[in-house]
């Protein structure tokens, strides 16, 4: 990696404030602390990364690590076949009793400043990566059908919609 490169890693707990600020910078949910907790600390299933730009300091390694800067996060989890809902066993492919386990993706963002640049297209190599490190049978999330850009990105790195859920999600 060269000096000032972006480079992708899992979320460390020091990355909690920066992470619930690009948050609700790129979604209008408002999640609870909890949630953040759980995506830095690897808890309740949960797995995630970030695309680091790093800051440079003339400090020491720690200084230099609370410096990154989190200009984008992935965080997903493991779930089973149990979990779904029948319209995603349908689309999916999947009966209620396989034992599959696949990954979820909750929330996916890149900071504005930083997007087409290749960092999401990283971060998705980093959950498919994992993906087969674990035997995961495939990597599935859901969007609105308002968000045109994130479909785009989605069908650019690969993903197939497989179904339509209406009012999967309620904004109020």
């Amino acid at each position: 990696m060269n000096e000032g490169e972006t480079f992708i890693r899992p979320l460390f707990p020091s990355d909690l404030e920066q992470l619930k600020a690009l948050h609700e910078a790129c979604f209008p949910i408002q999640y609870e602390k909890h949630y953040f907790q759980n995506a830095v600390h690897g808890r309740a299933g949960m797995r995630s990364w970030a695309a680091i730009h790093p800051c440079r300091t003339s400090g020491d390694a720690e200084e230099a690590r609370s410096q990154n800067q989190v200009v984008g996060f992935v965080i997903a989890r493991v779930n089973s076949a149990w979990d779904l809902t029948p319209e995603e066993h349908v689309g999916l492919g999947l009966a209620p009793t396989d034992g599959t386990h696949l990954l979820y993706i909750l929330t996916f963002g890149v900071h504005e400043k930083w997007r087409r640049r290749g960092l999401g297209d990283q971060l998705v190599q980093a959950l498919v990566g994992y993906s087969r490190l674990n035997g995961l049978r495939c990597i599935y999330l859901h969007t609105l059908d308002q968000n045109e850009a994130a479909q785009r990105f989605y069908r650019h790195a690969g993903f197939v919609a497989k179904l339509e859920i209406p009012r999967y999600y309620s904004l109020a």
